[in-house]
């Protein structure tokens, strides 16, 4: 007998209205102090005064309006809103954060076919945004406990696990290190949001994401700048460097090292292998 699964699927959509100037600009690669900036941040701060919600379409009929800047700036502005359009991705309400967080369910957003700063607003947006929430969320429950009430929670605790890591946690500066590490690594805790993260290159990560992990887990490493990266952040009850510990892992497939501080403990385990597609796995030259 076949099961079918249903599996919901909704078009993730961004809330125009969320984005600030900066958010376009870096989008569009353009500085906010340049001519086509200009007209962008002027733009988007008077529609921020006047609505609460507006769509790419009204931005570009304001960008129209303005008569002190020069017509081929202006061609340069909408240029870009008109490719943001077609992108499909923003829209007037937006895809509400409850869709995107629910207790008990798993929520995928697949990002993997926008370009590298597109992923970056993506994350940076709704992580903010169920961090805010979740801030709201917990101040609501510690008012209904100190008045005795039970507390149903809309938006749950929540885990985000997030692949490419190095992508939105790099060294140098990035809009998605500012929700991040400063919102939700060094102030996650209290409001109860948590990170899963995966990267192929921790070297390129930023130092304070590996000194914030609670748990580590590594698999084989073969480039010494990622190994000296983990060796920096070597527990103190841990015996010996990493780097010898990496070691033990050998060349088995599946097996890891762990570095728990909960436990204080380090020890080296073996997944199994995995039994679901595979998208990333590594090509081989015998077949």
């Amino acid at each position: 007998m076949k099961i079918k699964r249903k599996i919901d699927a909704d078009m993730l959509l961004i809330k125009t209205s969320e984005l600030s100037p900066s958010h376009w600009c870096q989008l569009f690669s353009v500085s906010l102090t340049e001519p086509v900036g200009v007209a962008i941040a002027s733009a988007i701060n008077c529609l921020k005064e006047e609505k609460e919600e507006y769509e790419i379409d009204e931005i570009l009929d304001y960008i129209k309006d303005i008569r002190k800047i020069k017509e081929d700036v202006k061609g340069a502005a909408e240029n870009f809103f008109q490719m943001a359009k077609s992108w499909n991705i923003f829209d007037k309400k937006g895809l509400p954060i409850s869709k995107i967080v629910q207790g008990g369910k798993t929520t995928i957003l697949d990002i993997s076919s926008f370009s590298e700063d597109l992923k970056i607003l993506i994350v940076t947006l709704i992580a903010r945004k169920i961090f805010e929430e979740r801030v709201k969320e917990r101040k609501r429950y510690e008012e209904k406990l100190m008045e005795g009430k039970e507390s149903k929670e809309e938006i749950p605790l929540t885990w985000m696990a997030i692949d490419e890591a190095h992508v939105f946690l790099p060294m140098e500066e990035c809009p998605s290190k500012d929700v991040l590490i400063k919102q939700w690594m060094r102030q996650g805790r209290q409001p109860g949001v948590s990170l899963i993260l995966a990267t192929q290159r921790p070297s390129t990560l930023d130092p304070e994401v590996l000194s914030h992990s609670d748990i580590i887990i590594c698999h084989r490493l073969t480039a010494q700048e990622d190994i000296d990266a983990l060796n920096k952040v070597r527990p103190t009850y841990m015996q010996g460097e990493i780097k010898e510990a990496i070691k033990k892992v050998g060349t088995e497939k599946g097996v890891a090292l762990i570095i728990d501080d909960t436990s204080e403990a380090v020890h080296i385990i073996k997944i199994r292998p995995r039994l679901s597609w595979h998208g990333g796995e590594e090509p081989s030259a015998l077949g």
